[in-house]
């Protein structure tokens, strides 16, 4: 007679809960197996009434996220499942997918960032709004942006000097410092030489400079500047320099008033606007967020050819399609997507529509076929209404058409 090993277990256990032997004593003779599996569905809905926990029918208890439903079965609750056949836990269950690369599934539909990023621009959530960007404590400097978790990278025009970024001058700056990539801040009390010399600063107000845009009050040892011009802060103002309202950005200064230069890597949208970054053919799918570096928005990644390239994410591998959008496949022609299972494009058995029918020939086809020896077959004359007579006016305008409907031979 055969024997239900799981079923001797759970008697042999029962048996010794009543003799009051040690639970680990009763299964000592057999070795405690338990068997994880996912949630069903039948006729489209959860089955609740098959997952009613009963932890006695269980040899010990069950992972998290998951009840005894069966002797010896653990079954996984309602939004987690298994991740891989040798898998033993129930893990979370996120529709859409997260990113892979700086979000995690922490509950059910709730992504959460990695370690290391924080969200930007909305809260979190399966297909929520915002996007999980690298976290760098304590910030940047200046000239430089958070690469990835913890490490910062200079800007084009900046080197690492002792973990901060310098821009560099390749004319030097004399009595001044290197404030920009190719741009020299004079220092108080200094004014640019001349616009054809970049790089050298000479005395100011007591040279009756004021940078060729003002002229120098004696008395206050400061310039006072022309229109368009202002004098930078502070009790000695030996300069005059272009007033652009607003600013031009950390990739841009200004050169004339209301005018801006941008930096190499950087350009301005209007006349009126700062210097923005620019990557080269755009970000579709992302944002410029440093010269020539795009970031992916939510949903998509960087193509492995291309930095500046955005792809739309799919979780699964489109098969007979192709990945058109976030987590969405477009199958090939003469397929169509499976049954339950959008990632997989299946040929399309739907037989054609039938050919439209044959229009009749023309007046010209039928005398161009008559000129052939093919004779086109006639319309049917159109049937006469029983009790109708034409009229003769009506008679010799029919006769005139017929006439005119016949074409030279």
């Amino acid at each position: 007679m055969r024997v239900d090993s799981a079923r001797l277990v759970a008697a042999v256990a029962l048996l010794a809960s009543l003799l009051g032997v040690p639970r680990g004593a009763a299964g000592a003779a057999s070795k405690c197996s338990i068997v994880i599996r996912n949630r069903t569905e039948t006729t489209g809905s959860v089955a609740d009434d098959a997952y009613k926990s009963n932890s006695s029918l269980c040899c010990k208890p069950c992972p998290s996220n998951s009840t005894c439903t069966e002797e010896n079965t653990c079954t996984c609750a309602q939004g987690y499942q298994l991740r891989g056949r040798k898998s033993i836990i129930c893990q979370p269950v996120c529709s859409p997918a997260c990113d892979r690369n700086t979000e995690q599934c922490a509950a059910p539909d709730r992504c959460d960032c990695k370690k290391g990023y924080a969200r930007e621009g909305g809260a979190g959530g399966a297909g929520g709004a915002g996007w999980c960007v690298p976290v760098c404590s304590p910030g940047c400097s200046a000239g430089a942006f958070c690469y990835r978790p913890g490490v910062c990278q200079c800007l084009r025009g900046y080197v690492d000097a002792g973990g901060v970024c310098e821009a560099q001058c390749a004319a030097g700056c004399v009595n001044g410092r290197c404030s920009a990539p190719d741009y020299c801040e004079c220092l108080p009390g200094f004014v640019y030489a001349s616009p054809a010399v970049p790089g050298a600063c000479v005395p100011a107000c007591g040279g009756r400079h004021c940078s060729g845009h003002g002229r120098c009050d004696a008395a206050r040892d400061t310039c006072v500047c022309d229109a368009g011009y202002s004098p930078p802060a502070g009790p000695r103002a030996h300069a005059c320099q272009p007033h652009c309202e607003g600013g031009c950005g950390a990739g841009g200064r200004c050169v004339a008033p209301a005018t801006c230069r941008c930096d190499a890597g950087y350009a301005q949208s209007d006349a009126a606007s700062a210097c923005r970054p620019v990557c080269p053919g755009g970000c579709p799918d992302g944002r410029c967020v440093a010269p020539h570096t795009c970031e992916c928005n939510p949903g998509f990644e960087r193509s492995d050819d291309n930095a500046g390239t955005c792809r739309p994410l799919c979780e699964r591998p489109c098969v007979n399609g192709t990945c058109v959008g976030p987590h969405t496949c477009r199958c090939a022609p003469g397929h169509r997507p499976t049954h339950g299972d959008s990632s997989v494009c299946e040929l399309d058995a739907t037989p054609a529509p039938p050919a439209p029918p044959t229009a009749p020939p023309t007046p010209q086809t039928a005398s161009a076929l008559s000129s052939t020896g093919v004779t086109p077959s006639s319309p049917p004359p159109p049937a006469s209404v029983p009790g109708t007579a034409t009229h003769p006016a009506l008679r010799g305008q029919e006769a005139a058409v017929a006439e005119a409907s016949v074409l030279p031979s």
